[in-house]
């Protein structure tokens, strides 16, 4: 199966579209193309997939969150993250105090700001 330069520029723009908001699509874009050709080697074997293409379609987010959790620089940083978020659940614990819907808010949009 061939693409046409119609059918390349529809899905460039497609990508740069939802690449958007991804600040570090950049770093992991080429990660996120070999997790996409691995999954589709996967499947064409008659193997389970890793999540990157479903029903058919590539999962642009499936694979971002796959290139970012596999990528060194980006996997370091979502790791520190995480290791942060687990030290200050265990300190509110050990403090007794229940943590306030602010910071549970704030908590929830740094969670989401460092996955995306």
């Amino acid at each position: 199966m061939t693409i046409d330069a119609a059918d390349q520029e529809r899905a460039n723009r497609m990508v740069d579209e939802w690449s958007r908001d991804k600040k570090d699509f950049h770093r992991v874009r080429q990660r996120m193309g070999e997790i996409v050709h691995a999954d589709l080697d996967l499947l064409r074997s008659g193997r389970p997939g890793i999540g990157a293409i479903k029903d058919g379609s590539i999962d642009l987010d499936a694979a971002y969150d796959l290139a970012r959790r596999t990528h060194p620089e980006t996997r370091d940083a979502i790791r520190a993250a995480e290791r942060r978020e687990r030290e200050q659940r265990a300190a509110q614990r050990r403090s007794g105090e229940p943590e306030s819907a602010r910071k549970t808010i704030l908590r929830s949009l740094r969670e989401i700001k460092e996955r995306d």
